[in-house]
């Protein structure tokens, strides 16, 4: 399918607990809304955010109409585009641009802006210099009101040295936070809970230090007592491109690791962990799959994979997943 072709809306039935046997499929309808990309959609379902070669618009789903935010010029840094993270209520625009859209990005930097649909009005949120030549933030997660947004950064900010670690911004009190302290170049894929309570981010690290085999795991980050949990603890493979659900307590991964005694092949499935049962649940059972992780765009995580092979997770209603044939086992 043509990548252009994907500003769609898939109309679907609310899935809840019980898990749907794998045998029963929900109705589904497709509509094709407009031409874009990287589309991102309310918790309600009615507005969409999404860019079209460099210009930011957003979308009211119900009435069709369409909404130009601002054009992203972005040739200093080639072709990154103004990937949008709209809140879930619909109301905030999270985006990365060089350009100087509030007359505080003159050194033309890859700075994060926050767009307000109710004032129509733009702020910049980071205000860096550059290092080694440039600099650059980009937004990776946003909350269901827009007050808290995590992003990567390889810049000096708020005192902290100019190294590569992932940052919590918090715009009630115009705080950055660090999620990662230390020089921490392979920490990434940052998801945030619509409550703004959680963090959940992969890590071949140790949040304090190394970890003892290296390897890619998964993290959970606490924005409230800013304490770390390790959510996977594997001796090789791969845990990469969480997805953290609205209340916080489920987060979707893809793994090429055993975390369900049902991947002896070692595949690449999507698993859900549990916070509340401390479980592991396999949704994915693709055998014989030759999937490899390439890596990910500039705003939605995307991998390339072999046919039949398992493609990246997302959760988009609080607490609300299907499980398809489901296995499960506990971490304790």
């Amino acid at each position: 399918m043509n990548d252009k072709w994907i500003g769609y809306l898939l109309t679907i039935g609310i899935l809840t607990a019980p898990p749907i046997p794998s045998a029963a499929a929900p109705n589904c309808s497709l509509t094709q809304l407009t031409f874009g990309r990287e589309p991102s959609i309310s918790e309600d379902g009615s507005r969409l955010a999404f860019y079209s070669g460099a210009t930011l618009l957003s979308f009211d789903i119900d009435s069709r109409t369409r909404t130009r935010i601002v054009s992203t010029d972005t040739r200093r840094y080639g072709t990154i585009p103004p990937v949008p993270f709209l809140s879930g209520d619909g109301t905030r625009i999270a985006f990365t641009t060089s350009r100087n859209l509030t007359g505080n990005n003159a050194d033309g930097n890859l700075e994060i802006f926050l767009f307000d649909e109710r004032a129509a009005d733009i702020t910049q949120i980071t205000d860096t210099i550059a290092n080694y030549n440039h600099a650059y933030n980009y937004v990776r997660s946003i909350d269901s009101t827009g007050e808290h947004i995590v992003f990567e950064s390889d810049a000096a900010i708020a005192g902290y040295e100019a190294e590569r670690r992932i940052i919590l911004f918090d715009a009630t009190s115009n705080a950055f936070i660090p999620v990662t302290e230390t020089i921490n170049e392979s920490s990434m894929s940052p998801s945030i809970s619509a409550d703004g309570s959680r963090i959940a981010f992969a890590s071949n690290l140790y949040p304090t230090g190394f970890s003892r085999f290296g390897n890619s795991e998964i993290f959970l980050f606490d924005t409230h007592t800013h304490e770390y949990a390790q959510v996977t603890n594997t001796t090789s493979g791969f845990n990469i491109l969480p997805a953290i659900g609205g209340d916080g307590k489920r987060i979707v991964f893809r793994s090429d690791a055993d975390l369900a005694i049902h991947n002896a092949d070692r595949s690449w499935e999507i698993f859900l962990f549990d916070t509340t049962s401390k479980t592991f649940t396999q949704i994915t059972d693709s055998a014989g799959d030759n999937a490899y992780y390439l890596g990910y765009s500039y705003g939605t995580l995307s991998t390339l994979t072999a046919a039949g092979s398992s493609f990246n997770p997302m959760m988009i209603l609080p607490g609300k997943t299907r499980t398809a044939a489901a296995r499960s086992i506990s971490t304790t």
